[in-house]
């Protein structure tokens, strides 16, 4: 198995969604704790909601998940990673950029039997 998905977010979208009660479908209280610690909240939150699109993208034909089972977190070196409440045995790999008005997302999933930079290795 392996499967990619790709996301763009306008950051202007994120200001008007913040300001409805819906952003709560989209965004858990740590991704918006997250955010908040920058200057320009929204560029952040944009990325984070690419990376959740992006994964929904990557893992629709294998699986069923939805906004309240994916999180986006982030290791104490800044890289991004999803975190996902039910029980998986694959690989996502998380790439998030952006500028001051759209944020991009790479999420590339895998079940281990294909190649990894990590691992050095080619197959398993």
């Amino acid at each position: 198995m392996m499967s990619s998905g790709i996301e763009t977010i306008d950051v202007k979208k994120i200001a008007v969604l913040l300001k409805s009660a819906e952003y709560k479908k989209y965004f858990t209280p740590s991704d918006v704790d997250y955010c908040r610690r920058y200057k320009d909240m929204y560029i952040h939150l944009a990325g984070c909601l690419a990376a959740k699109f992006a994964f929904l993208k990557a893992i629709s034909p294998f699986s069923n998940f939805d906004f309240s089972d994916v999180e986006i977190r982030h290791a104490n070196s800044g890289k991004p990673f999803v975190s996902v409440s039910k029980n998986h045995n694959f690989t996502i790999s998380l790439s998030i950029s952006h500028t001051k008005t759209v944020a991009v997302a790479l999420c590339v999933i895998t079940d281990g039997k294909h190649f990894s930079a990590r691992k050095k290795k080619r197959f398993s």
